[in-house]
């Protein structure tokens, strides 16, 4: 799964994100992505279905208004949880991100 985290760029996006970084799980990766006025962290959650993909958001979500409340307020816009397949995963993840281009 792919859960991909749509932030407005600017402090408040990269105290989060910082954040959000530290907190990746041992078989996590996760990439950033400037794109115009927005930053996207995306996670790919090896071995993860859906339910552990929205478990990743509501975690991130919480410990985020935690520890950065009013920044994740301000800088947070949506998620979007993608499911991968290991045979197109390649075009998947290229859409993922041409989707986004093209809105």
């Amino acid at each position: 799964m792919i859960v991909r985290y749509d932030f407005h760029a600017g402090p408040s996006a990269e105290k989060v994100l910082g954040y959000l970084q530290r907190l990746r799980r041992g078989l996590d990766i996760l990439w950033l992505r400037h794109h115009n006025d927005r930053i996207q962290l995306i996670a790919l959650l090896p071995f993860a279905g859906s339910l552990a993909a929205e478990g990743h958001f509501q975690r991130m979500r919480a410990e985020s208004n935690l520890h950065y409340g009013e920044d994740w307020e301000q800088s947070f816009i949506r998620h979007k949880i993608f499911p991968v397949s290991a045979q197109v995963c390649e075009s998947q993840i290229k859409q993922l991100i041409d989707q986004e281009a093209s809105s």
